[in-house]
C-alpha cells in the first residue's frame, strides 16, 4: 500500500486539455509512482470540486463566498 501524500497548489489544471500552466499536474504524475497523491488547489467556475484526473485525487477548495468573484487563481496564476 502506497503513502498518502498532499499537494497544495495555487495553480492546477481545471480539466483535460486546460490551458493553465500545468507543472504541478505534471509533478503530480511522477509522485502517484510511489504515492496515493491527492491534490488541493483553488476553485473555478465550471471544474468540478472533486475529481480523479489520471489516478491523482484533486480536490478544489472555496475560498470566496461567491463563487463567480473567484477569480485570484484563474485565468493564469496568482500574481
Amino acid at each position: 500500500m502506497k503513502k498518502k501524500l498532499l499537494v497544495t497548489a495555487s495553480t492546477f489544471p481545471r480539466w483535460a486539455n486546460d490551458t493553465e500552466p500545468k507543472f504541478i499536474y505534471d509533478l503530480c504524475m511522477q509522485l502517484k509512482k510511489y504515492y496515493d497523491v491527492t491534490a488541493l488547489v483553488p476553485a473555478a467556475p465550471n471544474a468540478k470540486s472533486v475529481e480523479q484526473m489520471e489516478g491523482i485525487t484533486v480536490k478544489r477548495f472555496q475560498y470566496f463566498p461567491i463563487p463567480s468573484l473567484q477569480t485570484l487563481a484563474y485565468p493564469g496564476a496568482i500574481v
